[in-house]
């Protein structure tokens, strides 16, 4: 049932006792300078060119087994990395969970990377006690598009061409409460070294061939089949549904070119999107992107199967049953779904027993009823006059409004008498 494959096993990666060229209690100090807010394009902008490999950390790229990987800042004057001036760390956030040094001044601020603009950084990765757990010479990512750490994604859209900064980031911008098996612990705060190498413009869609469009689109979409896994529902749905609007866009602006292989890949996309909407409590989008499923595969089981779940806990119970039913004729043998329309049909006759027993107070409003206690007559004939006078004035009113109740009641009755009827 699930779609939701996990990413392969991280390969090539080495375990080391490697240290890094900072020092330790120099790189914890606490920072206290703003960060300088990121470039905006000023435009809308698309993922960068596919005929690059998109990684994300926890992968090798260009090291050899057992070769050891020399400090980025190496080139940098050794005060550089025992300056504690706490002046000279940038609070990235404001709240002292990621902070930033710089030990080379890039560029210039031109040549920072806009949104969605693809990079390529040199990333060197520690914990606290100096074991290296990601190294790469030339990792390439798109900026702001969740394809890595959010610490290295972040920073990277703060750095200029050519800077060597280092960074220390708190655990909930690095591997988090999970952690990464097999040599990052839960909770691990994790120091880097980052050099931004190079920066791509972003991709106009109009230009990308169709075989580097499937190549990025595969990547976002295994993206977020690890985050997925990891639990990391909302980073999920950011990655499947930066596929989701891409295939959307491509469409948009080349309409007879969208393949096979694309609008598989526009299912995919979408089914994965509403399974982790699910888990984040967005109902009402999920629907959506299960509905958009279904309008270009009407019997895909698993969008029958996610819009009749969702369509269960906003209470739209009929066309629930309706879905999932057809989900099970579609899939007999799959649990889940039969599970989900025996809650979706115990729902639904819950709500007709209400209906009936509505209908039979209606037809009989005795039904049910404890009788009134007499009231002793009142001794006082004065008490008497009154309330014939009472009634003499409110007499029509009360004719009135009882025939219209009446009125009202008959109504309600005929048509739950034709629904109930055998």
């Amino acid at each position: 049932m699930a779609d939701i494959i996990p990413s392969p096993a991280v390969t090539g990666e080495e375990e080391t006792d490697q240290k890094t060229g900072l020092d330790q209690n120099t790189f914890f100090n606490e920072g206290v300078q703003q960060a300088p807010p990121p470039v905006s394009s000023g435009t809308e902008s698309y993922p960068p060119k596919a005929n690059h490999v998109i990684q994300s950390i926890g992968e090798e790229d260009g090291v050899e087994p057992n070769a050891a990987l020399k400090p980025l800042a190496a080139s940098v004057d050794e005060t550089d990395h025992t300056d504690d001036d706490k002046s000279n760390w940038i609070d990235v956030l404001g709240n002292g969970f990621l902070l930033k040094k710089i030990l080379k001044p890039g560029d210039g601020v031109s040549s920072r990377p806009s949104p969605l603009s693809e990079v390529t950084m040199r990333v060197l990765g520690s914990l606290p006690n100096g074991t290296v757990i990601d190294k790469h010479n030339s990792l390439r990512f798109i900026v702001s598009d969740g394809d890595v750490v959010q610490a290295v994604d972040i920073v990277a859209s703060l750095m200029q061409r050519g800077e060597i900064c280092c960074v220390k980031a708190n655990p909930k911008y690095a591997y988090g409460s999970q952690g990464r098996s097999p040599n990052v612990p839960p909770e691990s705060p994790v120091m880097y070294e980052l050099e931004l190498l190079e920066v791509l413009p972003p991709l106009d869609l109009e230009s990308i061939s169709e075989s580097s469009l499937i190549q990025y689109l595969n990547k976002k979409r295994g993206r977020g089949n690890d985050l997925f896994q990891r639990k990391e529902y909302s980073q999920a749905v950011v990655s499947y549904g930066r596929a989701v609007k891409t295939i959307r866009d491509f469409r948009r602006l080349r309409r007879d070119e969208s393949s096979d292989e694309i609008n598989d890949l526009w299912i995919r996309c979408l089914n994965n999107l509403a399974a982790a909407q699910l888990k984040v409590e967005q109902y009402h989008e999920a629907l959506d992107s299960a509905r958009e499923v279904l309008k270009c595969d009407p019997d895909n089981v698993k969008a029958l199967y996610r819009c009749g779940k969702v369509l269960l806990l906003i209470d739209e119970i009929d066309e629930s049953v309706q879905l999932l039913q057809r989900a099970c004729e579609l899939s007999p043998d799959e649990k889940a779904i039969s599970s989900e329309l025996q809650k979706a049909v115990r729902k639904q006759n819950q709500n007709k027993k209400s209906e009936k027993e509505l209908y039979q107070r209606m037809i009989n409003p005795n039904v049910n009823k404890s009788p009134k206690k007499s009231q002793p007559q009142s001794s006082k004939t004065s008490d008497s006059n009154n309330n014939n006078n009472s009634s003499s004035s409110w007499g029509w009113k009360g004719i009135i409004i009882g025939a219209g109740i009446a009125a009202l009641v008959a109504v309600g009755a005929v048509a739950l008498y034709n629904k109930y009827r055998k």
